[in-house]
């Protein structure tokens, strides 16, 4: 009998798993899993609903360990981070999920408008979706760096 317990269920899993594999070979130390409750909790906290990429992502790595980060110094905050920094913040709107070296600049969600924002005075998205952005962030794109 075959056990499919560990194959991925959906796409943003296949993404998420990729994406954890590459940070992996990148030697990135990565948090334990987030489970599904913890990240509930967060979100009602928080007053929003991540994408379920987000969610996928999570569920396989809960973030950066030690402020672990990319060759770009960009560190993906584990779940609790993402809520203390939104508390510390006076901005209300922004949720921050990863930062470049050490609270420089942030990228995160906005609560009022849909895309990823390079900090929260941002107009434009620097991404439309949660997946673009860790791609950006990945790849250590220009566009991090021009605001």
């Amino acid at each position: 009998m075959n056990n499919n317990l560990d194959m991925p269920q959906c796409e943003d899993e296949i993404w998420a798993r990729s994406v954890v594999e590459r940070w992996r070979k990148m030697g990135i130390k990565l948090n334990p899993p987030a489970t599904l409750k913890e990240i509930i909790e967060i979100e009602a906290e928080l007053n929003f609903s991540f994408p379920n990429s987000f969610k996928e992502l999570y569920k396989l790595a809960n973030g950066f360990r030690d402020w672990d980060f990319t060759n770009e110094l960009m560190s993906i905050s584990p779940l609790s981070k993402i809520l203390k920094d939104y508390k510390e913040d006076e901005d209300e709107d922004f949720i921050p999920f990863c930062d470049h070296s050490i609270n420089l600049f942030w990228i995160g969600f906005l609560k009022s408008e849909s895309g990823v924002f390079l900090s929260s005075y941002t107009v434009e998205p620097l991404a439309l979706t949660y997946k673009e952005a860790i791609e950006l962030i990945n790849t250590g794109d220009r566009r991090l760096f021009e605001n």
